[in-house]
């Protein structure tokens, strides 16, 4: 695993190459893939002097959480935390506890699967410099996220939002709202490209824009009652123009969540994608990536395709459902359900084994969820979203 020292320093001349050439009030952050490669770091550089820290990016949670060095994960023998950076608000001079004495929960609005406290303190990334920005500091794990985290361990950067105070979604402090309500942004939008499912492939989080050399074929939004939950109607796999299709009841909605490693499938999609993989009958974990020959992910003629409302359809090659680790091992992320032996017939998650062939766009003011196919380049044509009327 790269330290985080090597991997600031790749990313160096992408991130500041993506603030060159922008739109007014449009920021091109790079995603590098980080925790073994299951998900997309984003760089930040926290407190005053400067402390380097990765958070993972999250469209199925509002967080912000970056982790202290003294919590009970960092302070474990292996050092989870170490390649990927912590942030200790107590060696910060602009660092002020924004609720004293307080340690909300992840339903308080703060953190999830653990304790920690709200900071208010200088934040850096890809461009943007913002003081007293309210973010959260994980003090405390519980313990299935011990057991269940990695090593090297990041923290959140959530990119979705909380509701509950109407349509509008806007009293939750996550990034996008307070960069909106700073007027870094003009709209609370932003659209994500992973890029290939390779090692070293860089991805962007655009804030703000679109890249539309990204987008391959044609572009369909979708209407949502929360984020980013969306409705879909079919999944079928195509083997060689031989296509069996499951239809989906109206009003089922999934989570296009990039904080998830895994994609969800209904059981009868899963097996018979299990099938041309040559998985064992009857595969049941729950924690682990199955194990797969990698010669599968040279598969292109057998593809999976998830239809959605308005005859949106996304298109998956089999062979992109599979993952060469670093150790070399090959692995999918597809699994029956969330995992284990019992049958749904609906998805669970669409994470980034479905979003890696995805180009989205996230619109929280319009709550509308725009996508096409995505096309791999390194060609860039980025323009700004619209502010909503």
């Amino acid at each position: 695993m790269p330290s985080l020292k090597d991997i600031s320093a790749s990313l160096l001349l992408a991130g500041q190459t993506a603030i060159n050439n922008l739109p007014e009030n449009v920021f091109n952050v790079p995603l590098t893939r980080i925790m073994n490669l299951e998900y997309y770091g984003m760089e930040f550089e926290v407190g005053n002097p400067p402390q380097q820290s990765f958070l993972k990016i999250d469209t199925g949670s509002p967080t912000i959480g970056f982790i202290s060095p003294r919590s009970n994960m960092c302070l474990r023998p292996e050092a989870p935390c170490d390649p990927l950076g912590t942030y200790d608000n107590l060696t910060s001079s602009t660092a002020v506890v924004a609720f004293p004495g307080s340690y909300p929960n992840y339903s308080d609005g703060l953190l999830d699967n653990g304790q920690g406290i709200f900071v208010n303190d200088t934040l850096r990334f890809a461009g943007v410099d913002a003081d007293d920005f309210l973010i959260g500091s994980t003090d405390s794990f519980n313990l299935a996220v011990r057991l269940s985290q990695s090593n090297p361990f990041a923290g959140i950067m959530g990119l979705s939002a909380m509701c509950f105070t109407g349509p509008k979604c806007d009293v939750y402090p996550s990034l996008v709202q307070q960069l909106s309500d700073r007027h870094i942004l003009k709209t609370r939008a932003f659209s994500i490209y992973l890029g290939p499912d390779e090692p070293d492939a860089t991805g962007h989080l655009l804030l703000g824009g679109v890249d539309e050399a990204k987008r391959d074929g044609p572009v369909f939004t979708q209407k949502l009652d929360s984020p980013w939950d969306v409705e879909y109607s079919s999944f079928s796999l195509d083997k060689g123009g031989e296509k069996t299709v499951w239809p989906i009841e109206p009003g089922n909605t999934v989570t296009w969540d990039t904080g998830a490693a895994y994609l969800g499938l209904p059981t009868a999609v899963f097996n018979a994608v299990a099938a041309v993989l040559e998985l064992p009958a009857n595969v049941t974990s729950t924690q682990d990536p199955y194990e797969v020959d990698c010669k599968h992910r040279d598969i292109v003629d057998t593809v999976l395709e998830v239809g959605f409302p308005g005859n949106g359809t996304i298109k998956i090659p089999v062979g992109r459902l599979v993952t060469k680790l670093d150790s070399g091992k090959c692995v999918t992320y597809a699994l029956n359900g969330s995992g284990g032996s019992g049958e749904t017939d609906t998805a669970t998650n669409f994470g980034t084994p479905f979003l890696r062939s995805v180009y989205a766009t996230y619109n929280l003011d319009t709550l509308e969820l725009t996508y096409s196919q995505v096309k791999y380049t390194d060609e860039e044509q980025i323009v700004a979203i619209p502010a909503a009327n």
